[in-house]
């Protein structure tokens, strides 16, 4: 159905494709005759317009007059959203920009190659139309990947209680001393606020984070380590393999309960707090460069001091032996959300752990971590990965930067591929993806963009 009705909606733009040739004969002749006229004197006294003329104009005019691209005033680019009435069914189509399907410069510049989304029965026909011909034809610029609706929902939500438990938080975890201010180097402070989905609804959430691109990092260690790929395959197998159970742990306020800091830092405090003096901080904050890096030092800090070792090959996983060498537990740390699993004896150590962190929630069974959703059934762990798969999106390219083939690639496309390499990497159920990510994309990736 939808290859035969897209076969007849290309035969009706084909007839459009005549008519439009009809046409270009006709300015072809009239500007024949235009040139006659110049050549040959007029015998027409009364100043009267050639015919010839006379219709070239009035083609041209009529041209212009039902040109919609140019009174839009919009430059056409893949993405763009259009709509426009079918001129034979008088149905209204929509469908998005592919590509240019001509020279910009050439007779065919207002051709493109769209992709129909309504109706219904063309949904995914592809075809190739001439704008500047259709009926009713309205343009609308590529909505922006990057934006959340949902922000704007926040101007009218009230979020003075999520700011006092954030700034209640605070004192809990004794992140700062309130001092005078006898003009100290201070780096400024602003809330991020949000609507949080849990399981009780949406809820505001709000945080105080310092704005740490005030402050001069070139001597600061910023790099901490996260959970590799194969460290957390390897963790599943271990797991499945044992027949343990797979838990994963999400820690609250992680950063407002990393090390202590062994530098100055002064931040001035929100209005919210009704301080005297501005705020030197004991913890590594929201917004500073190194704030991860001193939370992974509490994290590794507490696991060595229960017992556990380090791996030599991935400092974000630990493990537990008994005293004949028997592995007893394996964890993981991804920033704030650790992973583990273990015999029953592993379970005091994971009290201990419940003890050293301010823990949000806990999770077995099933559950999604590092954008893999997790179950186990009978001691066997399912992977699945699309929802993952179905937020990826293929880099677009300008029609006219992908004919610059060997031109080399700009910072800001080397950080997109950079991007988009790490999402194929993070595939652990594509095994064929994983291997052409691993060992084909990522060294190439790292040749051109390094």
């Amino acid at each position: 159905m939808l290859d035969s009705s897209t076969d007849e909606l290309k035969d009706k733009h084909a007839t459009l494709d005549r008519k439009e040739d009809d046409e270009n004969e006709l300015k072809k002749d009239s500007t024949v005759e235009q040139d006659d006229s110049e050549t040959e004197p007029s015998n027409d006294n009364d100043g009267k317009e050639d015919d010839g003329t006379k219709s070239q104009m009035e083609v041209q005019d009529n041209t212009h007059r039902r040109d919609p691209i140019k009174q839009q005033n919009i430059t056409i680019k893949p993405g763009c959203r259009i709509s426009y009435t079918d001129q034979n069914s008088n149905d209204k189509i929509q469908a998005e920009v592919l590509s240019h399907a001509g020279k910009a410069s050439g007779s065919k510049r207002n051709w493109y190659n769209i992709k129909i989304s309504n109706p219904s029965q063309l949904e995914g026909g592809e075809i190739s139309v001439d704008l500047s011909q259709l009926s009713d034809l309205e343009i609308a610029e590529p909505e922006d990947e990057n934006s959340d609706e949902s922000v704007l929902l926040t101007n009218e939500v009230d979020f003075n209680e999520a700011k006092s438990v954030e700034l209640d938080s605070w004192k809990k975890n004794k992140v700062y001393i309130e001092v005078e201010d006898v003009g100290q180097k201070c780096i400024s402070t602003r809330w991020v606020c949000s609507l949080k989905s849990t399981p009780d609804g949406i809820i505001p959430k709000a945080r105080l984070v310092a704005r740490g691109f005030e402050e001069f990092t070139a001597n600061i260690q910023k790099d901490s380590p996260t959970c590799a790929h194969e460290s957390l395959r390897l963790i599943i197998a271990i797991t499945a393999q044992r027949q343990w159970e797979l838990h994963a742990m999400d820690i609250k306020t992680a950063f407002l309960q990393g090390q202590n800091m062994d530098r100055e830092v002064y931040v001035a405090p929100p209005k919210e707090a009704n301080s005297k003096g501005i705020w030197l901080l004991n913890k590594c904050v929201y917004g500073l460069s190194d704030a991860s890096l001193y939370w992974y030092k509490k994290v590794k800090s507490a696991l060595l001091e229960n017992g556990g070792s380090m791996s030599k090959l991935d400092p974000t996983v630990f493990y537990w032996c008994d005293d004949t060498n028997s592995l007893v537990g394996i964890f993981a740390s991804h920033v704030d959300d650790f992973i583990w699993s273990g015999g029953a004896q592993f379970e005091c150590v994971v009290n201990k752990i419940r003890a050293a962190f301010k823990v949000r929630r806990e999770e077995s069974k099933a559950f999604k971590y590092c954008g893999i959703e997790l179950t186990s059934i009978n001691g066997d762990i399912y992977l699945n990965q699309d929802k993952y798969t179905e937020n990826m999106t293929p880099i677009r390219v300008d029609p006219t930067r992908a004919q610059e083939k060997s031109s080399l690639l700009t910072e800001k496309e080397k950080h997109t591929l950079r991007s988009k390499v790490g999402q194929l990497y993070g595939l652990l159920t594509k095994a064929d993806l994983i291997y052409f990510s691993t060992l084909v994309l990522l060294p190439q990736t790292l040749e051109n963009v390094l």
